[in-house]
């Protein structure tokens, strides 16, 4: 009922105790603050989700209503601008009112927000005459303004997808994009201070014998005041306001809530020692004013900051007698995976007592499996929390528990069948992009007409035709022609395809170039058509194996996945499943993005198969994602009589020759390897189904076994960056394709940052991940020089668990160093690019690739691609070194991987 602050130890427990607290309190009443960092660091680009759950708290707590907001002592620590900054910054625009358009335009750009057309994401807005689209930061749709005369005409909010406008508002609230908000008269005493303090720090690094130092910190000063407008950085937050902790955002009757607050206060210096270590050198060097270094509190002011407002402490042992103490009885309950008499005795016993017992499940038809279950064995269950009633009921929670004083036990689901489901999301969903959608096009992007040929898309108009408003689709077509599409019709276009640097010719509007063209276009088609029609003819006249539909085993399997299943994954899995049904040998190619979920939909088929008696070849590109998969296909098959063997190089020849007569045999009956499956001496008794993972990695030689494997056998291709030549195949209907759009609930883009090479960036992104339980990937793509920089990391971070891996070490050692990354013996894994295929570890959230600027675009595409798959925010920075000129095309190459950070970009 009341404004609250949740305090955790460390990011890891902060985000924990969230995604406990919102199945109670509910997503839109829980918030999240994570520390921006103790170091500033110069960015070329950066990436905004850390701002906006930053902003998203400071403007709920602002606000006043009751809420959570779940941070750690850090972010209690940091110092923030007065709220009223932020509320004064705050643009409220309602229906009816006068609105200055000029006026409306500037307060967006000094909030922060970015110019942008067509606006999609938060923190952007485009004017087009009277009209004005805005993403409001912190709000989940954006919105559209229909200015007339001086005031607002109407607002609607609007699909940033299509572009469609929707439903009506009376008004809208856009909250500041960023946390340093300069009107005129602020940033012109903020300028002066900045001054001031670099004349005085310039002179002491000059008296110091520091001459290079203060010229770079004059050059790095003035930089950042030309680019004030793009990027008002954080770290300036001092020379404009007398800052405030998070605590004073909290109104009086606002409550703060602790978990360990010892724990909490070490956890907050151990961070401080660092950070003092690093801020110190960066100001000696020249690349910081020292007032930039004054964004955090020392941590020996926690506890005075914590009692600025009403405390409750939570502690496992009983702390100061001077403390009001409450004293409940709380314990985890017993361990009932595979013990279902044990929970059926518990469960009886606390319904003696009158307890009121849940059963939580990830979903509602795992809690009516429950339900059925508990009937079945005797159990009364109801639907209600109830005493004496046992209820089992869809929600989330890590684990159970019993609170014994006032009666109430919840067990998880993850105490019974022993592993956590995924948090589910009732969020809306949005599909992925696809052609023909109006988020696809910028303005002077070539589209194509079905009816009127090759055209120029000019931007999206609201027009009043027939005293009806609308939106359209302006395209601009040869000589003065212009065509108006309404935006409900943009099935009609899409965009025009060709090679590389082609500008095509603008068709006329009536003219019959176009009707020309569409006529050998078609009779072309017709000819190819005939050609795939006697292809697939001859695939359909080879004999298959009709699999029969799911039976129990299968529904036993898919049940234990800890995640919620996409639309999108769905639907893969029907298509492919419909396919291993029919009498005739399957080709089907699935296509999506790292991290959306490709390996289930393969698994899955792969257990089908399994279970009819027949055998399953998977095949990767790399020893590495061998183990991978090998590893996950047996952890989710353990409770099942499914065999899963391994066959690579870094096997030895014993066991290699075991894996060969179990597969000879039939005693193995899935296979993961590479392609040393592929070899003359490798022999199945009964292959059913094969199963590749990134086709286009395999080389010439192995592409032509492949042809031999494939025959009469079920084919399941997986990939995320297919070559022209497979994707051509799809897109002709030589093979049937599934697409996967859509990303898994709970993920968030990886905030992807373009930067220079520091080791004080290295230091600082390395110990936070680690201060969150978090391991790190740290790519250094030269073999020759890769054992000197894990030694310069282990001096900088001094204790750090890490360890090297490349793909010229001895095979027995790579795989030891792999299996104990992945069991959590080492923190930081200093690598090559040898990562970049597949890998999926959820505890790794933290990348940071040197000489970025030296990889391939896909590369860095895959690359990020390994962290950012749990729901805990992920970093990738992409670094170049110091004072090197980026070539041209590196520079565009590393402003792509900034641009597309959304998921399925």
């Amino acid at each position: 009922q009341r404004p609250t602050v949740y305090v955790a130890a460390d990011a890891a427990a902060a985000e924990r105790a969230r995604e406990d607290i919102a199945t109670w309190l509910g997503a839109t009443m829980t918030f999240s603050f994570p520390p921006a960092g103790r170091v500033p660091i110069d960015l070329l680009a950066d990436s905004h989700e850390l701002d906006r759950r930053r902003l998203s708290a400071l403007e709920r707590l602002e606000g006043g209503s009751p809420c959570l907001v779940v941070t750690t002592g850090e972010g209690m620590l940091e110092r923030l601008p007065p709220p009223g900054s932020l509320r004064d910054a705050t643009l409220d625009i309602r229906q009816g009112r006068p609105l200055d358009r000029d006026d409306l335009l500037a307060r967006l750009v000094q909030a922060g927000y970015a110019p942008a057309d067509p606006v999609e994401h938060p923190g952007e807005f485009v004017a087009r005459g009277g009209l004005i689209d805005i993403y409001p930061f912190t709000r989940p749709v954006p919105v559209r303004i229909e200015l007339a005369g001086d005031g607002v005409d109407s607002l609607r909010e609007f699909d940033p997808v299509t572009q469609r406008s929707g439903i009506i508002r009376d008004e809208v609230t856009a909250f500041p994009a960023r946390e340093l908000v300069l009107e005129p008269a602020r940033r012109t005493a903020l300028e002066t201070a900045i001054g001031d303090s670099l004349s005085t720090t310039i002179r002491r690094l000059r008296a110091m014998g520091s001459e290079a130092a203060g010229s770079r910190l004059s050059d790095r000063v003035n930089d950042h005041l030309h680019a004030m407008d793009r990027q008002a950085r954080r770290s300036y937050l001092p020379f404009a306001f007398e800052l405030v902790h998070l605590v004073d955002y909290l109104p009086a009757r606002g409550l703060i809530l602790i978990e360990e607050l010892p724990r909490v206060i070490e956890q907050a210096r151990s961070g401080e020692e660092v950070a003092v270590d690093i801020l110190a050198r960066q100001i000696e060097e020249g690349r910081l004013l020292p007032e930039e270094g004054e964004l955090h509190a020392p941590s020996s002011r926690l506890p005075d900051v914590l009692a600025r407002r009403g405390q409750v402490a939570f502690s496992l042992l009983p702390r100061a007698p001077d403390q009001t103490a409450i004293d409940f009885r709380s314990r985890t309950p017993g361990d009932y995976r595979g013990r279902w008499p044990s929970l059926l005795k518990q469960l009886g016993a606390w319904r003696e007592q009158r307890y009121v017992i849940g059963l939580i499940a990830a979903d509602a038809a795992r809690a009516e499996a429950m339900m059925t279950g508990l009937r079945d064995a005797g159990v009364p269950a109801g639907t209600d929390l109830a005493p004496g009633r046992v209820t089992a009921t869809e929600g989330w929670l890590r684990q159970g528990f019993e609170l014994a004083d006032i009666r109430v036990a919840f067990i998880a689901e993850s105490d019974v069948i022993g592993r956590a489901a995924a948090r589910k999301s009732s969020g809306t969903r949005h599909g992925g992009l696809r052609i023909g959608d109006v988020r696809e096009l910028r303005n002077g992007d070539y589209v194509v007409h079905v009816q009127h040929g090759i055209g120029a898309f000019e931007g999206l108009q609201s027009l009043t035709v027939a005293g009806v408003t609308r939106d359209y689709l302006f395209i601009r077509y040869g000589g003065a022609d212009r065509l108006y599409v309404p935006a409900e019709q943009v099935d009609v276009i899409q965009k025009y395809v060709g090679p590389e640097g082609h500008e095509p010719r603008l068709n006329r509007l009536g003219g019959g170039e176009w009707s020309r063209t569409r006529r050998r276009v078609q009779e072309s088609v017709k000819a190819l058509a005939f050609d795939l029609l006697r292809l697939h003819a001859r695939r359909q006249a080879l004999p298959g194996y009709a699999f029969a539909p799911d039976g129990p085993w299968q529904a036993d399997m898919e049940a234990l996945f800890p995640h919620e299943e996409t639309p999108d994954q769905l639907r893969c899995i029907r298509e492919v499943k419909e396919d291993l049904e029919r009498p005739h040998p399957m080709d089907r190619l699935v296509l999506g993005d790292v991290g959306y979920g490709k390996t289930e939909v393969a698994l899955r088929a792969a257990f089908k198969v399994a279970a009819e008696g027949r055998q399953v070849a998977v095949m990767v590109p790399t020893t590495v994602l061998a183990q991978q998969h090998h590893h996950s296909f047996r952890e989710r098959l353990s409770g099942f009589p499914v065999k899963v063997e391994l066959m690579s190089r870094l096997r030895r020849p014993a066991e290699q020759a075991q894996t060969l007569e179990l597969l000879r045999t039939g005693a193995a009956d899935i296979v993961i390897g590479t392609h040393r499956l592929l070899q003359g001496d490798v022999a199945f008794r009964d292959l059913g189904l094969l199963i590749i993972d990134e086709e286009h990695r395999f080389g010439v030689g192995h592409k032509e076994r492949l042809k031999l494997l494939k025959e009469g056998v079920d084919v399941l291709t997986l990939s995320a960056t297919p070559i022209p030549r497979t994707l051509q195949t799809a897109l002709a209907g030589v093979r049937a394709t599934s697409v996967i759009d859509t990303p898994p609930d709970d993920r968030h883009p990886v905030q992807t940052y373009v930067c220079e090479f520091g080791e004080d960036l290295a230091r600082e992104a390395i110990f936070r991940e680690l201060s969150r339980g978090g391991q790190v990937y740290y790519v250094h793509n030269r073999v020759e020089t890769i054992c000197r920089t894990a030694e310069r990391l282990s001096a900088l971070i001094p204790g750090v668990r890490l360890a090297v891996a490349h793909g010229q070490m001895r095979e027995s050692q790579l795989e030891d160093v792999f299996l104990r990354f992945v069991a959590g013996d080492y923190s930081v894994l200093v690598c090559t690019t040898i990562i970049e295929a597949g890998l999926d570890l959820p505890n790794v959230n933290t990348l940071i690739v040197e000489d970025a600027d030296r990889l391939g675009l896909a590369q860095l595409y895959q690359l990020r691609g390994r962290v950012g798959r749990s729901p805990r925010l992920a970093y990738a920075y992409l670094t170049y070194r110091r004072g090197r000129i980026l070539s041209e095309i590196a520079e565009k190459r590393l402003a792509t991987l900034r641009e597309f950070t959304e998921l399925g970009s």
